[in-house]
């Protein structure tokens, strides 16, 4: 995505939390479409911890550069990563209506944990 597109969305998203927030949609509304996100800097944060690793330097070991080096298009990979943030994003919306959006939260957290067992498989760099 880069930079420039980095931080359209992170512009986009504050304005959107900022606007909800006007209207009294809570601040986990807007959050949890960032779940992936937050997930995979966690998930990668504390991986590179346990193996002993600078968390400080440049790294090529996030989820999606890991699917990348397993052969997936940019393409493909960004359409995994809107499909699972919106999951996230419905269960947010159905949420603030009724209790059925946690089941949209625990599809997206079995998506995600899914895809982190199936990515550590199949990584060359771990096998």
């Amino acid at each position: 995505m880069g930079g420039v597109g980095s931080l359209f969305i992170g512009f986009t998203i504050a304005a959107f939390g900022v606007l909800g927030a006007r209207v009294g949609l809570p601040l986990w509304v807007f959050l949890s479409v960032l779940a992936f996100y937050f997930f995979d800097v966690c998930y990668t944060l504390t991986r590179r911890l346990l193996r002993g690793e600078n968390v400080l330097e440049a790294h090529h070991k996030h989820l999606y550069q890991r699917l990348g080096r397993l052969g997936w298009s940019h393409g493909r990979i960004n359409a995994v990563t809107c499909c699972v943030t919106s999951i996230f994003g419905l269960g947010a919306y159905r949420h603030v209506e009724d209790e059925a959006g946690l089941l949209f939260f625990r599809l997206g957290g079995g998506l995600l944990i899914a895809g982190v067992v199936w990515i550590e498989m199949r990584d060359p760099e771990f096998a």
